[in-house]
């Protein structure tokens, strides 16, 4: 099976070799390779032999993409990154061929027309992320909340509301590089550490969206998420093909969701009810992936 994946897309790029593409769920051979608008796909085994599969967003020029479709016949695409729900082009070209079984997406929104063998997946974390990775259960936290990333959309309110309540804070802010995901001033590695050495970890909306890699991370690494939104937006949000919600402390708004936070503070058995079923439940999202891609092998 040919992964072919973009330069943009390697932000997901261990979550794919570690998760979704790890070699021991799968009885065939597992090949990635990075392409971009100027690649030339000339190993015709490529189509002839293997299962080929596409992962991408909207930085690959459409019309190079459809040459690809054409040419390598993918089975399964993954579209990547399309956070403000404006790809909508690139889901009416996927429809356009058969070959392509399952269409897998990142974010979910009501004014895009998913077919039936579309499939929301997590964002998953940043590569090197797990690099260091320990026991993701640690009784022994020292922080009581961290936030790493950029202060934008609500974050400033809710990291006012995390410092009224608790004291062992970590927070490292600045903006993002998502072109290179080690030229961050916290490394993805150390990311894993502060996370996991965390009770809570406030989520904060995106540019737009409540899905954040965030989110991901933070069940990854054995801490607890803490999310602010409405109920209807959350399940919208989080859909994943009704499958299931992560558990999340949830408020409509900080303060509510801080004094939840507060109320299971020294509830150590709560906390870690709370991280065991968000690993099962991160390990059923990847189950659910995998098993749709083998059936088709």
């Amino acid at each position: 099976m040919n992964i072919f994946y973009t330069k943009t897309s390697e932000w997901e790029l261990d979550f794919f070799k570690n998760d979704i593409f790890n070699s021991y769920s799968y009885d065939v051979n597992i090949n990635f390779i990075l392409f971009d608008n100027n690649t030339t796909i000339e190993n015709k085994n490529y189509n002839l032999n293997y299962k080929n599969v596409i992962a991408c967003n909207k930085v690959i020029n459409l019309n190079y993409l459809e040459s690809l479709i054409i040419e390598l016949k993918p089975f399964v695409i993954f579209h990547l990154s399309d956070e403000y729900g404006k790809d909508t082009n690139y889901y009416d070209l996927y429809n356009k061929y058969d070959c392509i079984k399952i269409l897998f997406y990142q974010y979910n929104f009501d004014n895009i027309n998913y077919k039936t063998n579309s499939h929301q997946i997590p964002l998953g974390y940043v590569t090197g992320f797990l690099d260091n990775n320990k026991n993701n259960i640690n009784d022994n936290k020292i922080h009581d909340f961290s936030f790493v990333g950029a202060l934008k959309s609500d974050r400033l309110d809710m990291l006012k509301e995390f410092y009224k309540k608790f004291k062992r804070k970590n927070i490292k802010t600045g903006r993002t590089n998502w072109s290179d995901p080690n030229q961050q001033n916290v490394k993805p590695s150390e990311l894993f550490d502060i996370y996991n050495n965390s009770i809570f970890v406030p989520i904060g909306r995106g540019n737009i969206s409540l899905d954040c890699f965030r989110l991901y991370e933070t069940i990854v690494a054995g801490a607890v998420p803490v999310i602010c939104g409405t109920n209807e937006e959350i399940e919208l949000t989080f859909k994943y093909n009704n499958n299931g919600l992560p558990e999340l402390i949830i408020g409509e708004n900080w303060e509510e969701a801080v004094s939840k936070c507060e109320k299971i503070y020294n509830d150590m058995d709560k906390i870690n009810e709370i991280i065991t079923k968000n690993n099962k439940w991160w390990e059923r999202q990847i189950s659910e992936i995998t098993t749709k891609i083998k059936k088709l092998l």
